[in-house]
């Protein structure tokens, strides 16, 4: 059986996240789901696989879904 694609999702509200992840696993995609920023970018440095980014961008911790989307494409800057 393939390897589903697999999402970050990033949202700190926990509602809204679990209704995105349960549309996004319906839909046959992998989510790995983080609530805050800096937990989303440990991932990211954990696992290489992500196929896409789905982010809050006004999230309540340091770290907005803009810093998160940066900080990510700092570190593969030839992803598409």
């Amino acid at each position: 059986m393939p390897e589903l694609p697999l999402i970050l999702l990033v949202e700190d509200e926990h509602l809204l996240a679990t209704d995105v992840e349960e549309a996004l696993t319906g839909g046959g995609f992998a989510v790995h789901a983080a609530a805050t920023g800096e937990e989303a970018l440990t991932l990211i440095i954990n696992e290489k696989g992500y196929k896409a980014l789905i982010t809050d961008i006004h999230l309540r911790c340091r770290l907005s879904g803009w810093d998160v989307a940066r900080r990510i494409r700092e570190q593969n800057p030839h992803s598409s």
